[in-house]
Protein backbone atom coordinates (compact mmCIF):
# COMPACT_ATOMS: atom_id res chain seq x y z
CA UNK A 1 0.00 0.00 0.00
CA UNK A 2 2.84 2.43 0.77
CA UNK A 3 4.38 1.79 -2.65
CA UNK A 4 1.13 2.79 -4.40
CA UNK A 5 0.57 6.55 -4.64
CA UNK A 6 -3.20 6.02 -4.35
CA UNK A 7 -2.85 4.48 -0.87
CA UNK A 8 0.53 5.83 0.24
CA UNK A 9 -0.80 8.56 2.53
CA UNK A 10 -3.01 6.26 4.58
CA UNK A 11 -0.39 3.53 4.62
CA UNK A 12 2.26 5.94 5.89
CA UNK A 13 -0.08 7.08 8.68
CA UNK A 14 -0.75 3.48 9.72
CA UNK A 15 2.94 2.64 9.70
CA UNK A 16 3.65 5.75 11.74
CA UNK A 17 1.06 4.59 14.28
CA UNK A 18 2.94 1.30 14.70
CA UNK A 19 6.00 3.23 15.85
CA UNK A 20 9.73 2.78 15.29
CA UNK A 21 9.28 -0.83 14.13
CA UNK A 22 7.87 0.58 10.88
CA UNK A 23 11.05 2.58 10.22
CA UNK A 24 12.58 0.12 7.72
CA UNK A 25 9.40 0.06 5.61
CA UNK A 26 9.13 3.85 5.58
CA UNK A 27 12.82 4.18 4.68
CA UNK A 28 12.23 1.87 1.71
CA UNK A 29 9.44 4.27 0.72
CA UNK A 30 12.02 7.05 0.44
CA UNK A 31 13.61 5.15 -2.48
CA UNK A 32 10.36 4.80 -4.43
CA UNK A 33 10.18 6.43 -7.88
CA UNK A 34 6.91 8.21 -7.01
CA UNK A 35 7.24 11.63 -5.36
CA UNK A 36 4.10 11.17 -3.26
CA UNK A 37 5.32 7.87 -1.84
CA UNK A 38 8.65 9.45 -0.93
CA UNK A 39 6.93 12.49 0.58
CA UNK A 40 4.47 10.63 2.81
CA UNK A 41 7.24 8.29 3.93
CA UNK A 42 9.40 11.31 4.86
CA UNK A 43 6.57 12.95 6.83
CA UNK A 44 5.86 9.84 8.89
CA UNK A 45 9.56 9.30 9.55
CA UNK A 46 9.84 12.89 10.81
CA UNK A 47 7.00 12.36 13.29
CA UNK A 48 8.84 9.25 14.49
CA UNK A 49 11.92 11.41 15.09
CA UNK A 50 13.89 9.98 12.15
CA UNK A 51 15.87 12.38 9.91
CA UNK A 52 16.22 10.08 6.90
CA UNK A 53 13.53 11.92 4.92
CA UNK A 54 14.74 15.42 5.79
CA UNK A 55 15.96 16.30 2.28
CA UNK A 56 12.65 15.14 0.81
CA UNK A 57 10.82 17.48 3.18
CA UNK A 58 13.03 20.41 2.19
CA UNK A 59 12.49 19.70 -1.51
CA UNK A 60 8.73 19.41 -0.98
CA UNK A 61 8.52 22.67 0.98
CA UNK A 62 10.44 24.49 -1.72
CA UNK A 63 8.83 23.13 -4.88
CA UNK A 64 5.35 21.75 -4.21
CA UNK A 65 2.64 24.07 -2.80
CA UNK A 66 0.37 21.10 -2.09
CA UNK A 67 3.00 19.52 0.18
CA UNK A 68 4.44 22.70 1.67
CA UNK A 69 2.35 22.99 4.84
CA UNK A 70 2.89 19.35 5.79
CA UNK A 71 6.62 19.48 5.03
CA UNK A 72 7.11 22.54 7.23
CA UNK A 73 4.96 21.11 10.02
CA UNK A 74 7.03 17.90 9.95
CA UNK A 75 10.26 19.92 10.13
CA UNK A 76 8.88 21.80 13.14
CA UNK A 77 8.11 18.51 14.87
CA UNK A 78 11.43 16.86 13.98
CA UNK A 79 13.90 17.24 16.88
CA UNK A 80 17.55 18.09 16.44
CA UNK A 81 19.71 20.76 14.81
CA UNK A 82 19.40 19.19 11.35
CA UNK A 83 15.76 20.26 11.10
CA UNK A 84 16.59 23.81 12.21
CA UNK A 85 19.35 23.99 9.61
CA UNK A 86 16.95 22.72 6.95
CA UNK A 87 14.42 25.46 7.77
CA UNK A 88 17.20 28.05 7.64
CA UNK A 89 18.10 26.83 4.14
CA UNK A 90 14.50 27.41 3.07
CA UNK A 91 14.89 31.08 3.98
CA UNK A 92 17.07 31.34 0.86
CA UNK A 93 14.75 29.83 -1.76
CA UNK A 94 12.82 31.65 -4.49
CA UNK A 95 9.26 31.03 -3.30
CA UNK A 96 7.93 33.78 -1.02
CA UNK A 97 5.53 31.30 0.56
CA UNK A 98 8.28 28.78 1.31
CA UNK A 99 10.56 31.48 2.70
CA UNK A 100 8.02 33.08 5.00
CA UNK A 101 6.60 29.66 5.90
CA UNK A 102 10.08 28.56 6.99
CA UNK A 103 10.51 31.78 8.98
CA UNK A 104 7.20 31.16 10.73
CA UNK A 105 8.15 27.53 11.38
CA UNK A 106 11.43 28.64 12.96
CA UNK A 107 9.49 30.85 15.37
CA UNK A 108 7.64 27.70 16.49
CA UNK A 109 10.91 25.89 17.16
CA UNK A 110 12.66 28.67 19.08
CA UNK A 111 11.57 32.19 19.94
CA UNK A 112 15.16 33.00 20.94
CA UNK A 113 16.74 32.29 17.54
CA UNK A 114 18.52 35.59 16.68
CA UNK A 115 17.67 35.11 12.99
CA UNK A 116 13.93 35.32 13.65
CA UNK A 117 13.53 37.13 16.98
CA UNK A 118 13.36 40.71 15.67
CA UNK A 119 12.27 43.70 17.72
CA UNK A 120 8.95 45.29 18.61
CA UNK A 121 8.51 48.84 17.30
CA UNK A 122 6.02 51.46 18.50
CA UNK A 123 4.57 48.79 20.83
CA UNK A 124 2.58 47.62 17.82
CA UNK A 125 4.49 45.65 15.21
CA UNK A 126 7.55 43.47 14.87
CA UNK A 127 10.52 44.08 12.57
CA UNK A 128 12.84 41.23 11.73
CA UNK A 129 15.82 41.27 9.37
CA UNK A 130 16.70 37.80 8.09
CA UNK A 131 20.19 37.29 6.61
CA UNK A 132 19.65 36.10 3.05
CA UNK A 133 21.68 35.80 -0.13
CA UNK A 134 18.57 35.21 -2.21
CA UNK A 135 16.33 37.78 -3.93
CA UNK A 136 15.67 40.69 -1.52
CA UNK A 137 12.10 40.53 -0.24
CA UNK A 138 9.89 42.46 2.16
CA UNK A 139 7.04 40.49 3.72
CA UNK A 140 4.08 42.14 5.44
CA UNK A 141 1.90 40.04 7.69
CA UNK A 142 -0.83 39.96 10.29
CA UNK A 143 -0.69 36.20 10.84
CA UNK A 144 -0.26 36.42 14.61
CA UNK A 145 0.85 40.02 14.90
CA UNK A 146 1.60 42.94 12.55
CA UNK A 147 5.03 42.10 11.23
CA UNK A 148 7.61 43.32 8.72
CA UNK A 149 10.17 40.68 7.76
CA UNK A 150 13.08 41.72 5.57
CA UNK A 151 14.77 38.85 3.74
CA UNK A 152 18.15 40.44 3.07
CA UNK A 153 20.03 42.96 5.19
CA UNK A 154 20.96 45.53 2.56
CA UNK A 155 17.60 46.53 1.16
CA UNK A 156 17.13 50.20 0.41
CA UNK A 157 14.58 52.67 -0.92
CA UNK A 158 15.61 55.10 -3.65
CA UNK A 159 17.12 58.28 -2.23
CA UNK A 160 15.20 60.16 -4.95
CA UNK A 161 11.89 59.47 -3.22
CA UNK A 162 9.20 62.06 -2.52
CA UNK A 163 6.38 60.56 -0.48
CA UNK A 164 3.48 62.43 1.11
CA UNK A 165 0.57 60.68 2.86
CA UNK A 166 -1.21 60.52 6.23
CA UNK A 167 0.58 63.62 7.50
CA UNK A 168 4.00 62.16 6.70
CA UNK A 169 6.52 63.51 4.18
CA UNK A 170 9.63 61.60 3.18
CA UNK A 171 12.07 63.33 0.88
CA UNK A 172 15.28 61.85 -0.47
CA UNK A 173 18.21 64.23 -0.79
CA UNK A 174 20.15 62.18 -3.32
CA UNK A 175 23.10 61.22 -1.12
CA UNK A 176 21.70 58.11 0.54
CA UNK A 177 19.76 60.05 3.18
CA UNK A 178 16.05 60.59 3.74
CA UNK A 179 14.41 63.51 5.55
CA UNK A 180 11.17 62.59 7.35
CA UNK A 181 8.59 65.00 8.72
CA UNK A 182 5.46 63.98 10.61
CA UNK A 183 3.00 66.85 10.86
CA UNK A 184 0.93 66.97 14.06
CA UNK A 185 -2.29 68.90 14.80
CA UNK A 186 -0.66 70.77 17.69
CA UNK A 187 1.99 72.17 15.38
CA UNK A 188 4.84 70.31 17.11
CA UNK A 189 6.01 68.57 13.96
CA UNK A 190 8.49 65.73 14.33
CA UNK A 191 11.55 65.67 12.07
CA UNK A 192 14.18 63.02 11.67
CA UNK A 193 16.84 62.06 9.13
CA UNK A 194 17.77 58.48 8.33
CA UNK A 195 19.55 56.44 5.70
CA UNK A 196 17.76 54.91 2.72
CA UNK A 197 18.07 51.49 4.35
CA UNK A 198 14.62 49.86 4.59
CA UNK A 199 15.30 48.63 8.12
CA UNK A 200 16.50 52.03 9.32
CA UNK A 201 13.56 53.76 7.63
CA UNK A 202 11.04 51.52 9.41
CA UNK A 203 12.74 52.15 12.76
CA UNK A 204 12.79 55.90 12.13
CA UNK A 205 9.07 55.96 11.30
CA UNK A 206 8.25 54.04 14.47
CA UNK A 207 10.40 56.40 16.55
CA UNK A 208 8.23 59.39 15.57
CA UNK A 209 4.96 57.60 16.27
CA UNK A 210 4.02 56.15 12.90
CA UNK A 211 2.04 52.90 13.06
CA UNK A 212 1.95 49.67 11.07
CA UNK A 213 -0.66 50.98 8.62
CA UNK A 214 1.63 53.92 7.81
CA UNK A 215 4.46 51.49 7.03
CA UNK A 216 2.24 49.30 4.83
CA UNK A 217 0.97 52.35 2.93
CA UNK A 218 4.52 53.55 2.37
CA UNK A 219 5.70 50.24 0.92
CA UNK A 220 2.69 50.07 -1.38
CA UNK A 221 3.37 53.54 -2.71
CA UNK A 222 7.12 53.23 -3.25
CA UNK A 223 6.78 49.82 -4.91
CA UNK A 224 4.20 51.12 -7.36
CA UNK A 225 6.39 54.12 -8.16
CA UNK A 226 9.48 51.93 -8.80
CA UNK A 227 11.32 53.43 -5.83
CA UNK A 228 11.80 50.00 -4.25
CA UNK A 229 13.62 47.18 -6.04
CA UNK A 230 12.87 44.53 -3.42
CA UNK A 231 10.10 42.00 -3.94
CA UNK A 232 7.02 42.82 -1.84
CA UNK A 233 4.75 40.03 -0.56
CA UNK A 234 1.73 40.01 1.78
CA UNK A 235 0.47 37.08 3.89
CA UNK A 236 2.46 34.51 1.94
CA UNK A 237 1.57 31.61 4.24
CA UNK A 238 1.38 27.92 3.29
CA UNK A 239 -2.19 26.68 3.21
CA UNK A 240 -3.44 23.53 4.84
CA UNK A 241 -5.45 20.98 2.83
CA UNK A 242 -4.01 21.35 -0.66
CA UNK A 243 -4.07 18.37 -3.01
CA UNK A 244 -1.76 18.06 -5.97
CA UNK A 245 -3.45 18.75 -9.29
CA UNK A 246 -0.68 17.06 -11.33
CA UNK A 247 1.96 14.40 -10.81
CA UNK A 248 4.82 16.76 -11.58
CA UNK A 249 6.73 19.05 -9.28
CA UNK A 250 5.55 22.64 -9.54
CA UNK A 251 7.74 25.70 -9.11
CA UNK A 252 4.60 27.83 -9.24
CA UNK A 253 3.24 29.19 -5.97
CA UNK A 254 -0.04 30.29 -7.52
CA UNK A 255 -3.30 28.90 -6.26
CA UNK A 256 -4.24 27.70 -9.75
CA UNK A 257 -1.87 24.73 -9.45
CA UNK A 258 -3.70 23.19 -6.49
CA UNK A 259 -7.06 22.03 -5.22
CA UNK A 260 -8.20 22.17 -1.61
CA UNK A 261 -9.40 19.31 0.57
CA UNK A 262 -10.04 18.78 4.27
CA UNK A 263 -7.25 17.53 6.50
CA UNK A 264 -7.08 16.00 9.98
CA UNK A 265 -4.19 18.17 11.22
CA UNK A 266 -4.97 21.66 12.66
CA UNK A 267 -3.53 24.62 10.81
CA UNK A 268 -0.08 25.66 12.07
CA UNK A 269 -0.69 29.16 10.71
CA UNK A 270 -3.93 29.90 12.53
CA UNK A 271 -6.29 29.76 9.57
CA UNK A 272 -4.92 32.87 7.90
CA UNK A 273 -5.52 33.44 4.21
CA UNK A 274 -2.42 32.43 2.34
CA UNK A 275 -0.77 32.32 -1.06
CA UNK A 276 2.48 33.51 -2.59
CA UNK A 277 1.15 37.01 -3.05
CA UNK A 278 3.42 39.63 -4.56
CA UNK A 279 2.31 43.23 -4.92
CA UNK A 280 2.48 44.17 -8.61
CA UNK A 281 3.62 47.69 -9.53
CA UNK A 282 0.29 48.62 -11.09
CA UNK A 283 -2.22 47.09 -8.70
CA UNK A 284 -3.24 49.15 -5.68
CA UNK A 285 -6.43 47.19 -5.03
CA UNK A 286 -4.75 44.05 -3.71
CA UNK A 287 -2.85 45.67 -0.86
CA UNK A 288 -5.67 48.12 -0.14
CA UNK A 289 -8.00 45.15 0.31
CA UNK A 290 -5.42 43.48 2.57
CA UNK A 291 -5.15 46.60 4.72
CA UNK A 292 -8.92 46.76 5.10
CA UNK A 293 -9.13 43.10 6.16
CA UNK A 294 -6.16 43.49 8.49
CA UNK A 295 -7.78 46.44 10.22
CA UNK A 296 -10.96 44.47 10.85
CA UNK A 297 -8.96 41.54 12.25
CA UNK A 298 -6.69 43.56 14.52
CA UNK A 299 -8.81 43.10 17.66
CA UNK A 300 -9.17 39.35 17.25
CA UNK A 301 -5.48 38.95 16.41
CA UNK A 302 -4.50 40.53 19.71
CA UNK A 303 -6.03 37.66 21.65
CA UNK A 304 -3.77 34.83 22.79
CA UNK A 305 -3.91 31.84 20.43
CA UNK A 306 -3.04 28.26 21.31
CA UNK A 307 0.36 27.06 20.18
CA UNK A 308 0.90 24.73 17.25
CA UNK A 309 1.83 21.87 19.58
CA UNK A 310 -1.18 22.69 21.74
CA UNK A 311 -3.42 22.35 18.71
CA UNK A 312 -1.80 19.04 17.77
CA UNK A 313 -2.25 17.75 21.33
CA UNK A 314 -5.93 18.73 21.31
CA UNK A 315 -6.50 17.13 17.92
CA UNK A 316 -4.89 13.83 18.82
CA UNK A 317 -6.59 13.82 22.23
CA UNK A 318 -9.95 14.15 20.49
CA UNK A 319 -9.07 11.29 18.13
CA UNK A 320 -8.01 9.11 21.06
CA UNK A 321 -11.21 9.85 22.96
CA UNK A 322 -13.27 8.92 19.90
CA UNK A 323 -11.42 5.62 19.64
Amino acid sequence: QLADSATAKQAALRLEAIGLDSGPALKRGLKNADEEVRFFSAVSLAYLGEIDGLEMLVESAEKEPAFRWHALAALVALPGPQATEALQRLLQVKSAEARYGAFHALTKRSTNDPNIKGQVLAREFNLCVVPSQSEPMIHLSRSNRPEVVLFGERQAISDQILYTANGITIRGNGNGKLDIVRYLPNGKDQRIQTSASVAELVKALASIGCNYSDVVELFRDVKQKDKLESRLAVNALPRLGRERATNDWSDNDSEESTMYVADRIPDMYGGEESADRDIPHDDEAQLASYESKSSKKSDSNSATKPSFFGKLTEAFTRDKNKD
